[in-house]
């Protein structure tokens, strides 16, 4: 039996060990640990640490099983006999003694009439297992790694990175959501990017720093800005030079511009094409859509909102006066003063945040354009579906908070009708991926009412719950998950953590990782996945140029 335990760990690996022959071997639900001795010359060879993957090839049950070294201990020949030392004098030959260590059980691979499996470890462990180092083939095998998906790293042991077996991103984690924390400097931004990059998925960025603009123009990807109403007035050339130069981008307009196509500017970065699309809300377009979207409205206020627009020509929103006495008169209904209040002190932030109803003058000297100005509209969200999207939401993010996350409320929400259109026609989903920075700025645990909050888990709902049936997945980051929506901490089935203190790590159920993780390098973490066979993997992720 050891002879052909041996022949199976051969094949996957090198044999360096064995199960421990001196201490009883037992494990079970709340104990997954062993005890493995590897002698002296192999441990010279191996250069052991912990958190290494071993594997164990079982005599009776003829099983395999992947673990991890938890802990390692080393003793000295005098030790070992309990001879009291007489001097303190060197005696190299006292230190050739075997290293013990200690094993975290991973999963089993089981042979069940020639058709293998890979399940929790549950076998008896015989004394004189071999032990050996797995390979890397065998490493994803047991860990469950997807093949297919966007790589976002390699899986470590220690520190060190397995450059052959690589952390993915699954499809199928997408569509049940993905939350990465980590503190400021932790790789947060850095992981996106390489998400950005990779992906062969269309997506669509929300950034409300600047941080992915860069990354839009290397991948030729789409960079669009939704306009407020003091950079409208500036004109294309001076407000896109602004934008260049708050990024740190050399791209010269006048040299680099390429084609206009309405509110679209094709320019050339060198080795690729990217797009930048200026867009603005028409208030008449987007009025139901706020009524849906909007924090600032409550129940009765968004229903009533809804029967004004409905029973009104709907133009400008500086109109609203005249616009809500035409719809309430044409309801003959009498609508409660508390709810009139409601609507009139939420449209009234709307139009504080001047980001409806803009106008932009298409051109200026060096442009070969007309001289007017245009009404700011929507882009085809066709479009934006087929591409790698990154709004640029720094410009009305001076307006405040809120107008950045309406701005991005009205992108999702018209984003989710066209999925839920082709969800209904029967049409082919295809996946669709939005990422959200400093997600806890979109999706606050509290607002400032009770009814802003019901208002925002609506939201929520309708693009993480409904939206993944359509395709949509959703990946969100942030360095203050206690600031979160706690629906947001609930839907998410896939969470990265990265560097961060207890209070955070607390927050993800991660509390037990506090110790390496709050004094880990950038890029290191752990990945919890209910798609991987090992739920909690250590990766390091790709560095992002």
């Amino acid at each position: 039996m050891i002879s052909e335990a041996k022949l199976r760990a051969n094949n996957y690996g090198k044999v360096v060990g064995i199960a421990s022959r001196v201490s009883p071997i037992s494990h079970g639900e709340n104990n997954k640990e062993v005890e493995v001795e590897i002698p002296f010359e192999n441990y010279l060879e191996s250069r052991l640490i912990v958190d290494s993957f071993l594997g164990l090839s079982l005599l009776i049950p003829g099983t395999l099983i992947l673990g991890r070294i938890k802990e390692v201990s080393r003793e000295d020949l005098m030790s070992l006999s309990r001879v009291p030392a007489l001097s303190v004098n060197e005696d190299p030959s006292s230190v050739a003694t075997p290293l013990r260590i200690k094993v975290e059980l991973i999963s089993e691979l089981i042979d069940e009439n020639g058709v293998k499996e890979v399940v929790p470890p549950s076998s008896p462990i015989d004394p004189q297992s071999p032990v050996f180092l797995p390979n890397d083939d065998f490493v994803k095998t047991m860990l469950g790694l997807p093949i297919d998906g966007i790589e976002i790293g390699k899986v470590v042991e220690g520190y060190r990175r397995r450059e052959n077996v690589e952390a993915r991103i699954s499809k199928e984690m997408l569509s049940h959501h993905i939350l990465v924390i980590g503190t400021t400097g932790s790789g947060k931004t850095n992981l996106l990017k390489t998400i950005y990059s990779k992906s062969d998925i269309p997506l669509i960025a929300f950034d409300i720093q600047g941080d992915y603009i860069r990354t839009a123009i290397r991948e030729g990807g789409r960079i669009v800005i939704p306009m407020s109403e003091d950079y409208a007035k500036m004109g294309i050339v001076p407000f896109l030079k602004l934008v260049f130069g708050r990024s740190s981008v050399d791209i010269n307009i006048e040299r680099d511009l390429v084609n206009v196509d309405g509110q679209t500017l094709t320019f050339s970065s060198g080795e690729k094409k990217f797009k930048v699309t200026l867009m603005g809300f028409k208030f008449s377009k987007v009025a139901k859509d706020l009524a849906d979207i909007s924090t600032l409205f409550s129940p009765q206020g968004a229903y009533f909102f809804k029967l004004i627009i409905d029973n009104a020509i709907v133009d400008n929103i500086s109109n609203w006066e005249t616009i809500e006495k035409e719809g309430k008169d044409n309801l003959h209904v009498n609508i409660h003063q508390y709810t009139l209040s409601n609507i009139e002190r939420a449209v009234k932030i709307i139009q504080e945040m001047r980001i409806l109803d803009l106008k932009i003058k298409l051109s200026d000297p060096g442009m070969t354009l007309q001289h007017k100005s245009i009404e700011l509209d929507e882009p085809s969200y066709e479009e934006l579906l087929k591409e790698k999207i990154t709004v640029d939401l720094r410009w009305i993010m001076e307006r405040g908070i809120d107008a950045s996350v309406t701005a991005a409320y009205i992108i999702m929400n018209r984003i989710f009708k066209l999925k839920d259109n082709a969800y209904k026609q029967g049409k082919e989903i295809l996946p669709y991926i939005m990422m959200f920075d400093e997600a806890h700025e979109y999706f606050p645990q509290s607002r400032k009412n009770e009814e802003g909050k019901e208002s925002l888990e609506r939201l929520i709902n309708k693009i993480m719950r409904l939206g993944r049936v359509r395709g949509i997945g959703t990946i969100l980051a942030t360095h203050r998950p206690e600031d979160l929506n706690d629906l947001i901490i609930t839907l998410t089935n896939s969470k990265v953590a990265l560097r961060a203190d207890n209070d955070a790590l607390r927050r993800v159920d991660m509390e037990e990782y506090s110790k390496i993780l709050e004094v880990s390098p950038p890029g290191f973490g752990i990945i919890r996945t209910f798609a991987y066979r090992a739920h909690n993997v250590f990766l390091r992720s790709d560095k992002f140029d």
